[in-house]
């Protein structure tokens, strides 16, 4: 306990942005919290000098003060911000709440959010970072937070971006924005509002920064057409119509005219593509994925499921078997890999690879394409002699049947 907390503290001094050691120092200090028996309180100071290991952070007011200070005395790294202190609030915050403990010595969170989206609201990853924290937040404070960022970037509806910067922490305003939930209470005239100003913002972002960028780049206006694409899903549901998907995919398909490589594009397209049942526009885009390995697990589900309702049978079945091929053939290359790491004595990886391999075996996506291929080959089968002659063994399936039930 003692010395994971020390340890953590020494990295953090020497490296203030490496997040999995933040994680560590913050459970080791509820790990003190929960024991407060006499602490050896002994330990080398760290080079710099910075070291207070005379004190130990043993209550949330410590752990607070210790962030706090890292914040003010923070150093850039070749002048980018480090983000780590920053997500320690956050995290310092989440386990207080989860430990039931009053959170006001962190101030108002919703600061927390406007501060951190103030810094850093002009990376890609701010949304990421936040939306985790989003829950942190009740529905009254969300909104609250939704309409400050929308605010704090200064663009209107009559105004648009004057840099790159401000373009992005637009985007991530109108993103969070909408994690908060603040587009479902708006009616379908204010949402084709919001529609052709994410539209318009697209073409002026695509026009002004987007050029001449490699094809396997993304636009850095992309998000906005995605966004309106979302939204425009959400207008379908509200009006009953498919009009509004259909806008939806002609949008998206201009940005990939655009944007060739923007696979976030192309997930979508399969799913609007399946919402209209249009299953050749799905599996052509499907296979634009270039989808491989352990994606045909991790994005399969989204295709293989809803392609036989759509009538081709034959192309699920081709991708039923592909798919079936890379499961099957998991045992053999793990297999392989526990070998060499016998072999070459890398036995930390053996647990990691057994593992791996029993997660694959009970996949839930690899249980149903081996029952939906059965499925299929009984409803491809045009007369009795061939039902006859289908070779149909579950048995050579490696699921654990019984585990799943």
């Amino acid at each position: 306990m003692f010395p994971t907390f020390t340890k953590c503290i020494l990295h953090l001094f020497s490296s203030v942005d490496k997040w999995n050691i933040w994680k560590e120092y913050i459970n080791s200090v509820f790990e003190l919290i929960q024991s407060p028996s006499v602490v050896n309180n002994h330990a080398e100071p760290a080079e710099n000098g910075q070291n207070d290991l005379d004190t130990i952070d043993d209550t949330p007011e410590k752990a607070h003060e210790f962030i706090c200070r890292l914040v003010e005395n923070v150093t850039t790294d070749n002048g980018y911000l480090l983000r780590g202190p920053y997500l320690a609030r956050f995290e310092l915050c989440s386990k207080l709440m989860e430990k039931g403990i009053d959170t006001d010595l962190l101030g108002d969170t919703i600061e927390l959010f406007i501060e951190y989206f103030r810094k850093f609201g002009h990376k890609p990853c701010c949304v990421s970072d936040l939306r985790t924290y989003l829950r942190l937040l009740d529905t009254e404070k969300k909104s609250e937070l939704g309409s400050r960022l929308i605010k704090d970037v200064g663009i209107s509806a009559t105004s648009i971006p004057q840099s790159e910067q401000q373009m992005q922490r637009h985007i991530c305003a109108l993103q969070l924005s909408r994690l908060c939930g603040n587009h479902k209470d708006l009616t379908a005239e204010h949402l084709n509002a919001l529609v052709t100003a994410l539209s318009l913002h697209y073409q002026h972002g695509y026009q002004t920064y987007g050029q001449n960028l490699l094809p396997t780049d993304q636009g850095p206006s992309d998000p906005y057409a995605l966004l309106a694409a979302h939204v425009l899903y959400d207008l379908a549901q509200q009006t009953q119509s498919s009009e509004h998907i259909v806008l939806a995919l002609v949008l998206l398909d201009n940005l990939l005219n655009n944007s060739p490589s923007n696979f976030h594009a192309k997930l979508l397209s399969v799913k609007l593509y399946h919402t209209l049942g249009g299953g050749i526009g799905a599996q052509t885009m499907y296979e634009s994925l270039d989808v491989k390995h352990l994606q045909l697990d991790s994005l399969g589900y989204l295709h293989c499921g809803r392609l036989p309702c759509t009538g081709l049978l034959n192309l699920a079945t081709n991708l039923y078997d592909t798919t079936l091929k890379f499961f099957s053939s998991n045992y053999k290359d793990s297999s392989d890999h526990l070998t060499f790491s016998y072999k070459f004595g890398s036995f930390q990886k053996l647990d990691e690879f057994m593992d791996f391999r029993e997660r694959l075996n009970n996949s839930l996506h690899y249980t149903t394409i081996a029952v939906d291929g059965i499925m299929l080959c009984l409803m491809q089968c045009t007369t009795s002699e061939a039902l006859y002659n289908l070779e149909i063994s579950p048995k050579d399936n490696k699921i654990s049947w019984e585990t799943l039930r």
